[in-house]
This record gives structure tokens, C-alpha cells and sequence, in this order.
């Protein structure tokens, strides 16, 4: 098992600990160019999947449920509300030293022994190196700290809109809805996705999400090791990636198989017959079908008693034109034979309609389950069905919750893990958010303040970007026992002192 992939961690069988593997069998050699240009040799896992790259995309384009629930998220995650947030910690630190060197001085005020007294100076000069706008007294210390966070937040807001800049255009031919539409896409159809950074000088450049399905980790039959990537592309010289120049994810990761697993293989029985009916449907549709009745017009039927078991033998050459006759689509054609009696055998299969339209609809349900889709999504629940809003809201919630959600954190370790730390440095985080109203907003910062540790105006500067109240008694959190006030107040007046 000796490689020359020590980069990638590989060890040998007397040094390694953690088996990573089953059997042996499931890995496989291969060869692959670095990013140097040097030849690599290393294993992945054998990819045995049961479907093809063509069929998953087939699959998608041709089965009306798997396309709907696909392209539902694809569209929605795209045109979720994002932003860039700075790393406040720092900030953070400074902002409860300054308080904290505050309350010291409150306390020493009143005692007029020398030492004490000129260790509040000297405490008061410290807080004036960061406040310089403070009064000598004090006196304004709150006002002046909102001051200075919300001049912290305006340099905040043009570093992040720089960051924000690159972010909506990470290469030259994809935008940010169109590569998060890719990246959704790849995930759900294939399982996986990955994407190639273009490094200069130490840097990203810019990001090229990869074709679905082509890249798999190389694995090692212990645990440990730096990770590698190989992508094998039919017709070409395989690449062998590290994490420097590729970023890597999987849709449903298990210690089974180093590529996870694909959710579309969980309904493949389900979507062939899904695709046969409706094939069956199409081909009928202008009413070409295979013959339903046919009328046997003789004395013995060429079958033998229609009650009893086939008695009388047939023909060879009227076998032959009776099964061409019988196999044969004709539109609107009438079966005869010829002979004396006449005899009429069903041969339709109308009973089963409804039956496999009732099917459809399971296989609808089969689909969203395996997608996490509400039956709302997936047009399976009617108004008959739907009490209201509140239960349109708790479907909603489930569905960003259990569909939507996990799809958003994997894009968001993606950007604040494998990307912007190597593009701007630390400090930077790209967020989704869920669109609410202002009502639903100014409720939510109600709320926030009821817990008695956010005073109005703190509120106002950090979450509104709005001025301060010159009043002090806004400065000051409102105790949680009142901060709700009278409930018909709050009833008519939701925004809670915010205006």
C-alpha cells in the first residue's frame, strides 16, 4: 500500500490506526495530475452508484415532481436575502471593557481618598482614548458609546459592501443567484458539489463550480492525512486537487462511502414508473392505443370456451394474424373476425386508471419526502386541507426548517470556511436571512428588548441605523416585568418605543 501520496496522508499499514474502509475491495488506484504538474498516485472509492451522471440528469429534466422540487429550491435559496457581516468579537470586547471601567469609576466617585480617586482618572483617560467625545464627568458616557459603535458599524458597512462587491460576481461568467443556483442543483441531483479556486499569489481570484459528479475524495484505508480530490472525466487525464485549490461538499455525508450518498437513487423504481406511465399517457393522446375490445365472430372461438381453459388448438397462421392484429396500435380502428357467432372480449385496461393516477399522486408524496418538500410544495394539500394561516405558517416553517435550511448551511460554511478567509482574511461571514415584514421585524426587536438586556436606544443604533433618543432613560435596558407594558399597548402599539 506504499504511495507516493504523503501529502495526502497516506501511511502505511504498521503506522496507520482507524480503518476507513469495510474491505479493500472498495478501493482503487489511480494517477492523476497535481496542480504542480507532478504525477500523484493515490486511492479513492470505488463509485458504485446506480445511476450514471446522464441518467440523475435525465432523471431531473424528465420527471415533473424531482424537476418541481429541485427547481423550488434553486429559486428560492437564489433569491434569499444575504448579507456580510464582520466579525464583531473584537468589538464586542472593547464595548464591555468600556462599561466595565465605567461601573469602577461610578464606584469610586463617591470615595474621596487620594489613591482612589486618581486611579479614576487615570480610568477616565482610558475610556476618553477610545470615547473621545466623552464628558470629564462622565455624564454622557452612554451617548458616547452608542457613538462609537455606530462608527464602528459604518466602517463595518464598507469593508463588508467591498467583500460584498466580489461576493455577487465570483468569476467572470457567474453572478451569486446563478452559481448558488448551480451549486443547489448539483447537491440535490448528484449529492455533491464542487468548486475550483483559482489561487494567485496566495489569494482567490475567483471560483468555478465544477461539472456535478466528476470529483470524489481519495481515501485512505486509515483515518488522518490531508484530504484530496479526484476528478475523473471521461476521455481525459484524471486531476488530483487539495483543499487549496478546491472546496468540496456532500448533500448526504455518511462514514459508508466517502461521496455520501444520492438522494435520487432512493426513488428509482418509483420515477420509472412515474416516466412509463406517462409515456403511456402521451402515446394514447391523440388516441392511437392498442385495440380494447375483440369481436370473435365464428362458431368456436380460435381460444376454446371463454369460461374454460383453452381446448381447441389454433392455428399457426391464425395465431400469427390474430397476435398482429392484437399488437398492433390503431387509432380508432375496429378488430374483427370473420366467422358465424359473434363474441366480444374485453381487452382494456380502463379499470386500472384510476388505480395508477392514484399512484402519481403517491409517487408526488415519495418525492417530497425524500426531498424534505411540504405537501403544500408539492401541490398535494388543498384548501380543504389548510385551516388558515396559522397552519400555511407552520408549513412554511417546516419547510425552511427541514428542506431549505440545511441546504443554506452547507452554502455558508462553503463561503465563510473555503472562500472569503482566503480572499479578504478573517472577520467576514456571508448570512442568509428569511424575508419578514416590518411588522414581523419590529416585533422581533420588541421581543428583544422585553428580555431587559437591550436598552431602546441600542436598539435603535445597531438594528435600525437610526439617531439615538437624547433622553438618558432610553439608555437604560427596561426591567423584563415591565418592558412589555400594558398588553393592549403593545397591541396597538407593536414597534414598543421604537418610534
Amino acid at each position: 500500500m506504499q504511495t507516493n501520496m504523503s501529502e495526502a496522508g497516506t501511511v502505511s499499514s504498521k503506522d496507520g490506526r482507524g480503518y476507513q474502509v469495510y474491505t479493500m475491495s472498495q478501493l482503487m488506484g489511480i494517477t492523476g495530475n497535481a496542480q504542480d504538474g507532478s504525477r500523484i498516485t493515490g486511492y479513492y472509492e470505488q463509485p458504485i452508484f446506480y445511476l450514471s451522471l446522464e441518467e440523475r440528469i435525465s432523471i431531473f429534466r424528465l420527471c415533473s415532481p424531482v424537476f418541481s422540487v429541485i427547481t423550488s429550491r434553486m429559486n428560492r435559496i437564489s433569491g434569499m436575502d444575504w448579507k456580510i457581516v464582520t466579525d464583531k468579537q473584537q468589538e464586542d470586547k472593547i464595548y464591555e471593557r468600556l462599561r466595565d471601567i465605567k461601573q469602577i469609576c461610578d464606584e469610586y466617585k463617591e470615595t474621596v481618598e487620594l489613591p482612589y480617586q486618581i486611579a479614576r482618572q487615570r480610568l477616565i483617560q482610558e475610556i476618553r482614548t477610545t470615547l473621545p467625545d466623552v464628558l470629564p464627568d462622565l455624564s454622557n458616557f452612554q451617548s458616547a458609546l452608542i457613538r462609537w459603535k455606530r462608527r464602528i458599524q459604518t466602517q463595518n458597512i464598507d469593508s463588508a459592501d467591498w467583500v460584498r462587491e466580489w461576493v455577487m460576481q465570483p468569476n467572470i461568467t457567474d453572478k451569486f443567484p446563478d452559481m448558488t443556483k448551480k451549486m443547489i442543483a448539483d447537491l440535490m441531483i448528484h449529492g455533491s458539489m464542487a468548486v475550483y479556486k483559482d489561487v494567485m499569489n496566495g489569494k482567490i481570484e475567483n471560483i468555478y463550480p465544477l461539472p456535478g459528479g466528476t470529483v470524489l475524495p481519495l481515501k485512505n484505508v486509515f483515518a488522518g492525512g490531508v484530504q484530496g480530490y479526484v476528478q475523473i472525466m471521461l476521455g481525459y487525464e484524471p486531476q488530483i486537487f487539495y483543499g487549496n485549490e478546491l472546496a468540496y461538499a456532500s448533500y448526504i455525508p455518511t462514514t459508508a462511502r466517502s461521496h455520501g450518498f444520492i438522494p435520487l437513487e432512493a426513488l428509482i423504481n418509483k420515477i420509472s414508473e412515474s416516466l412509463l406511465f406517462d409515456k403511456l399517457m402521451a402515446d394514447q393522446a391523440d388516441g392511437t392505443k392498442m385495440p380494447e375490445k375483440m369481436v370473435i365472430i365464428s362458431n368456436a372461438s380460435p381460444f376454446g370456451s371463454m369460461d374454460k381453459e383453452f381446448n381447441i388448438p389454433i392455428d399457426g397462421a391464425e395465431q400469427h394474424r390474430v397476435e398482429k392484429k392484437l399488437n398492433t396500435p390503431q387509432k380508432g380502428a375496429i378488430m374483427t373476425f370473420t366467422g358465424n357467432n359473434a363474441t366480444v372480449v374485453d381487452l382494456s385496461r380502463e379499470n386500472t386508471m384510476s388505480i395508477q393516477m392514484q399512484r402519481q399522486k403517491d409517487i408526488r408524496e415519495e418525492v417530497g419526502m425524500v426531498f424534505q418538500a411540504t405537501p403544500m410544495e408539492m401541490s398535494l394539500a388543498g384548501s380543504e386541507n389548510t385551516s388558515g394561516r396559522s397552519t400555511s405558517e407552520a408549513q412554511s416553517e417546516i419547510y425552511h426548517s427541514a428542506g431549505v435550511l440545511p441546504l443554506v448551511k452547507i452554502l455558508e460554511t462553503f463561503w465563510n470556511y473555503d472562500v472569503l478567509p482566503y480572499r479578504f482574511g478573517t472577520g467576514y461571514k456571508l448570512e442568509f436571512s428569511v424575508e419578514k415584514s416590518e411588522r414581523e421585524e419590529m416585533e422581533a426587536l420588541k421581543a428583544k428588548m422585553d428580555t431587559g438586556v437591550y436598552s431602546i436606544n441600542e436598539v435603535r443604533t445597531d438594528d435600525l441605523n437610526l439617531d439615538p433618543f437624547n433622553d438618558k432613560k432610553f439608555d437604560v435596558p427596561q426591567a423584563p416585568s415591565n418592558a412589555g407594558g400594558d398588553e393592549q399597548q403593545g397591541q396597538a402599539n407593536p414597534m414598543g418605543g421604537l418610534m
